[in-house]
């Protein structure tokens, strides 16, 4: 692909930004090719300068948020790594920096594990970290922690994902209200994946992201993926927002990565307060899933050829109404969800729910005008559409 500048007087990163405006997705139709390096691989392309300041205009307009829409905040912190424990070696293989960390073949995570087991001390019962989450995830923020996890964990789970003899399901996505995506999902290693897949299923991990996030993770709907972004690689702006998903957690495995070579993911709540947050190893990207929990990957250049930006994905979610006992208008629907607290573990699955109720049926006057009051709030709340928002898709 080639590059056209629009400006000779932008910078590196300014320019990089400018760039990301001008490209054109395009699926891949050459179905599971391993061949990083053809041409064919290359799911995008840049347009020439005419065509390119169209196409920036139309995504300008096409996927600007209301105005009304409010920002939202990020909360990162950068922990101390943690030194390999006697499975890693001796002090003089002490982690300089967190792209480069030793790698500790001997280690393996117990039976029955929970990520408490693996957390950065500096992390595990860190009530100012975990007050600082909170406020940001109740404010549908971003919370970012850099060496999240014990270094030997760390290692372990990139020595999964990163295994040349991994083959990886190609994902070539086109869905509703625009959303595009390819990359490579659900690892089949010659190491076991599910190791570390029950280290995040455990109840202990289940409370600690839902403590972190404010948000109900308890129940069984919880996902864990491997996933790698090869060139050409890219998700569009989405939201993760459907079915029961209440907590996603994005942990990052890539080692030695360069921001140029792309591959960032972006907090984006509107084209004019995004956050960029390239790959860098051990670091754990948390939202609560909702409407404003807006996001995108930029494309995997050929320039990072010979590295791989891998890492984890998951969600958690909660039971729902249904799981209250909530299952028709003879319920105090007005009553069990008075609290903010309480609406605020609703889902997308839930709100459909309660918008299928006919509320019009109700006899009684006085709770049907309440009965409708509450639902008309949770919408609000959530910012669910009658029809879909076309600023924001749903994956």
């Amino acid at each position: 692909y080639t590059i056209t500048p629009v400006s000779h007087e932008l910078t590196r990163k300014k320019m990089f930004r400018r760039m990301l405006l001008t490209i054109s997705f395009t699926p891949s139709q050459h179905g599971n090719d391993d061949d990083e390096a053809s041409s064919a691989h290359d799911d995008f392309h840049v347009q020439d300068p005419g065509v390119a300041k169209s196409a920036a205009e139309r995504l300008q307009t096409e996927y600007n948020p209301p105005a009304t829409r409010p920002k939202t905040p990020v909360f990162k912190t950068v922990l101390e790594p943690t030194t390999p424990s006697q499975f890693g070696g001796d002090d003089e293989t002490t982690c300089d920096a967190p792209n480069q960390p030793p790698h500790s073949t001997d280690f393996i995570p117990g039976k029955n594990a929970s990520i408490l087991d693996y957390l950065n001390p500096q992390l595990h019962n860190n009530p100012e970290i975990l007050a600082k989450a909170r406020e940001t995830a109740g404010a549908d923020g971003l919370v970012v922690i850099q060496n999240a996890f014990q270094v030997d964990f760390a290692n372990y789970a990139w020595g999964l994902v990163s295994d040349d003899r991994c083959t990886w399901r190609s994902a070539i996505v086109v869905e509703r209200n625009g959303f595009k995506s390819h990359n490579h999902k659900d690892p089949n290693c010659p190491d076991n994946f599910d190791i570390v897949r029950s280290v995040f299923a455990h109840d202990d991990s289940k409370q600690w992201i839902g403590d972190m996030l404010g948000r109900d993770t308890k129940s069984e709907h919880h996902v864990l993926r491997g996933s790698i972004y090869k060139i050409g690689d890219y998700s569009s702006w989405h939201s993760d927002n459907r079915d029961f998903r209440t907590a996603a957690i994005i942990w990052n495995l890539s080692k030695d990565w360069l921001p140029e070579w792309g591959g960032s993911f972006v907090w984006s709540s509107a084209p004019s307060n995004q956050t960029y947050h390239h790959p860098t190893f051990n670091t754990l990207i948390m939202f609560s899933v909702g409407q404003r929990s807006s996001h995108y990957v930029t494309p995997v250049t050929r320039h990072s050829e010979g590295h791989k930006r891998v890492g984890m994905v998951g969600w958690y979610g909660t039971k729902g109404i249904q799981g209250m006992g909530v299952t028709s208008l003879d319920d105090p629907i007005e009553d069990l969800f008075d609290s903010r607290a309480v609406r605020r573990n609703l889902t997308v699955r839930d709100c459909l729910h309660l918008k299928s109720m006919n509320v019009s049926t109700m006899e009684d006057a006085e709770r049907r005008d309440k009965v409708q009051a509450m639902i008309d709030t949770i919408y609000d709340e959530q910012l669910v559409m009658l029809e879909p928002d076309p600023t924001v898709s749903v994956v």
